[in-house]
């Protein structure tokens, strides 16, 4: 019976990512037609950053959230809550460090878009560290509904403001602003559950 139910857990959350990487599949093909080269290019960059920054600046922390949870489950709300602080304070700190060498890394990268970029990029890289491991944080508490609305619903929305701060607005500080918005959202339902 519990194999069963594993099982149906595991078919629903797979047909959350799933769905969402069919949301999130547009993005690409939208984005290569919409822009110029460079344009997109200085996107890609940025998703890169922000796809290296989310498996490196939590340091471990978020993963190792898990084996407390399991360990501790009335303490999991303080478990987590210690461990967004911690991310927060990291991701400040790198935002902090990329706001103030925003010149030097576009130099260093030769793409002068870049300056301007980090500046609108940092609040989506802020509230969205701090906030990564909610998703898995659901899971591990047995709230696998829960799970797969907040994906949906993450994904959803950033494709949304992604392309339409493209389509809309012409202006990728637009999408960066609108997706730090999102993360900050996100952040904030963390923050109260």
């Amino acid at each position: 019976m519990s194999t069963r139910t594993h099982f149906e857990k595991t078919v629903l959350l797979t047909a959350g990512q799933v769905a969402s990487l069919g949301i999130t599949f547009l993005i690409p093909i939208c984005l290569s037609r919409w822009l110029t080269v460079d344009g997109y290019g200085t996107y890609k960059q940025l998703m890169l950053f922000h796809a290296l920054l989310l498996l490196t600046v939590h340091m471990g922390m978020d993963w190792g959230l898990f084996y407390f949870i399991k360990r501790d489950p009335e303490r999991a709300a303080n478990f987590s809550l210690n461990v967004m602080l911690v991310d927060l304070i990291l991701a400040s700190v790198v935002c902090l460090a990329g706001i103030l060498g925003r010149g030097a890394l576009a130099g260093v990268l030769k793409n002068p878009e870049l300056e301007t970029a980090l500046l609108a990029f940092a609040p989506f890289v802020l509230f969205s560290i701090p906030s990564h491991h909610f998703n898995h944080y659901l899971v591990v508490l047995d709230r696998i509904p829960s799970a797969m609305a907040l994906t949906l619903a993450f994904e959803g929305g950033k494709t949304l403001i992604i392309l339409g701060g493209y389509y809309f607005f012409h202006s990728l500080d637009v999408v960066l602003w609108g997706m730090g918005g999102l993360a900050l959202c996100r952040t904030a339902v963390m923050a109260t559950w």
